[in-house]
């Protein structure tokens, strides 16, 4: 399994030239080290108040209104709209060219 997406990712990357697929994991990538501390100690706090207090009203609009109903989609839409937040910080760090270097 692990050899096949290898091998599927070297065609896409290295063999056709869709290294723009490759750009929302560059994004991550270049600050790995920030992302997995941001994961590690904000993630409440970002879910809680970013995504739920700002972001509840579009994303219970998009996917209705059960979207962040712990029973049904909440378990989904939650981490992936934490996900998004942190997603578009990296993205803001990035182009201002700011990465974390241990």
């Amino acid at each position: 399994y692990v050899i096949a997406m290898l091998a599927v990712f070297y065609f896409l990357f290295d063999i056709l030239p869709l290294r723009i697929l490759a750009f929302p994991l560059v994004v991550v990538g270049t600050n790995s080290i920030l992302i997995y501390m941001l994961g590690q100690t904000v993630t409440g706090w970002v879910r809680e108040q970013v995504v739920r207090v700002h972001f509840s009203g579009f994303i219970e609009h998009v996917f209705g209104p059960k979207a962040l109903d712990p029973q049904w989609y909440g378990p989904l839409t939650l981490p992936t709209a934490t996900f998004a937040v942190y997603w578009l910080f990296l993205l803001w760090l990035y182009r201002q060219k700011i990465f974390l270097r241990i």
